[in-house]
């Protein structure tokens, strides 16, 4: 990462007091997402989390989210968890992407903060995902998938006759 997200990283565990050691990653991307890919329900993560923190009593959850009412929905449940206002996040709309809200002079400092919040995310001691450019970041960053946690579910048009030789498995969480 650029010297510009490693300074990011520092600023934002300072601000938000976080502790990636100590700290449970929930990144849902949500929106357009649902395009490409079957997305879990926001329950389904609930169940997950539950688990994470059952496992893992003292973490703190650090959420990332381009959807409102998933971060309205884990805060209700969680309120002591931890979001980068800096982030943007708009209501659920399956024809729009977050990205589309920022102004042409703020596209950098945006592209900053999502490689900045990866960068978090991939040190965190526990990560629940779901599939996407994002969640492909903050393993790419983590150099491992110890502690990850994903929901995969392709949309079978998507993948056509290669579909099921790569996806056979009823399982949707890896």
């Amino acid at each position: 990462p650029s010297l510009r997200v490693k300074e990011r990283v520092n600023f934002f565990l300072e601000k938000y007091a976080i502790d990636p050691g100590e700290t449970i990653g929930i990144c849902y991307r949500g929106n357009d997402k649902a395009k490409e890919t079957n997305q879990p329900s926001y329950e389904e993560y609930r169940e997950r989390i539950e688990k994470a923190l059952e496992q893992n009593p003292g973490c703190k959850l650090l959420i990332q989210t381009d959807e409102r009412e998933f971060l309205d929905y884990v805060t209700s449940l969680y309120p002591e968890s931890i979001f980068i206002q800096e982030i943007p996040v708009i209501r659920k709309n399956y024809e729009f992407q977050v990205g589309w809200t920022i102004e042409n002079g703020e596209r950098t400092n945006f592209a900053i903060d999502y490689m900045t919040i990866a960068q978090i995310l991939s040190k965190c001691k526990k990560l629940i995902l779901n599939s996407g450019n994002v969640a492909m970041w903050i393993c790419l960053y983590r150099g491992n998938a110890e502690g990850v946690n994903q929901y995969l579910n392709p949309i079978k048009h998507f993948y056509h006759i290669d579909y099921k030789y790569y996806f056979e498995s009823e399982d949707k969480w890896f």
